[in-house]
């Protein structure tokens, strides 16, 4: 079990790295890099706790990408994955939907 206290060293290949230089453009200049690694976890621990699988699906963009990913990653889906959009699209929108009833 890794113990957390006192320094620790990552290993960044290219890929690593440049997720870490995406992040660290989001650091408030108020606070700690390893701060901002903590409060990161613990918003990935709470996700992690409301959903049985916060692990992004490669092939499609997050939920709320800039709509030019969704424009240039739909038409290249292969025939599996965009079934499985379809059927997750239609979910979110009967999920809607419902929530449009209630609330009219």
């Amino acid at each position: 079990m890794t113990k957390f206290y006192g320094r620790k060293n990552i290993y960044m290949s290219a890929e690593v790295e440049s997720i870490f230089k995406e992040f660290e453009s989001l650091r408030p200049e108020n606070v700690s890099f390893s701060l901002f690694i903590a409060q990161a976890v613990t918003e990935f621990v709470k996700s992690k706790r409301k959903n049985d699988t916060i692990i992004q699906d490669e092939t499609v963009p997050l939920f709320f990408s800039n709509i030019q990913q969704w424009i240039e990653t739909v038409p290249k889906l292969e025939a599996n994955d965009f079934k499985k959009l379809q059927q997750r699209h239609a979910q979110i929108g009967n999920i809607i939907n419902k929530e449009v009833n209630k609330r009219l």
